[in-house]
């Protein structure tokens, strides 16, 4: 069953959504951040997979693999996170960041604010 433009909010969350780019460093550096964010609450997810479709894919006709949308081939692995706090996630990033040789971040973007309470 198709569900394009049929998403709602099924119940309001009090974490917030962030994306960002990752440089990993080496094999292992996933699974520390992944330990690093479990200790302090934080829910992670690899979206590097993820692919933006155009306009007419998004509408449920997708056709022929002529689609004019790209990834982006920055060499960046992009994960989602959800926090309560965008300082929290912050401090775990630069914690890991500074651990793990090659690793770094760019700037955290805010892609769902948490619910105002």
């Amino acid at each position: 069953m198709p569900v394009f433009d049929e998403l709602s909010i099924w119940k309001v969350s009090e974490y917030s959504t962030f994306r960002v780019k990752l440089n990993m460093g080496d094999d292992s550096a996933q699974e520390k951040l992944a330990d690093l964010c479990m200790a302090s609450e934080i829910g992670i997810e690899d979206w590097t997979t993820i692919r933006i479709l155009c306009a007419k894919c998004s509408r449920g006709n997708p056709g022929p693999p002529n689609c004019e949308a790209k990834p982006l081939e920055d060499g960046h692995r992009r994960f989602g996170f959800g926090a309560k706090k965008q300082e929290d996630l912050s401090k775990v990033l630069y914690k890991w960041a500074s651990s793990n040789p090659g690793a770094d971040f760019e700037t955290l973007d805010l892609v769902l604010p948490a619910a105002l309470h």
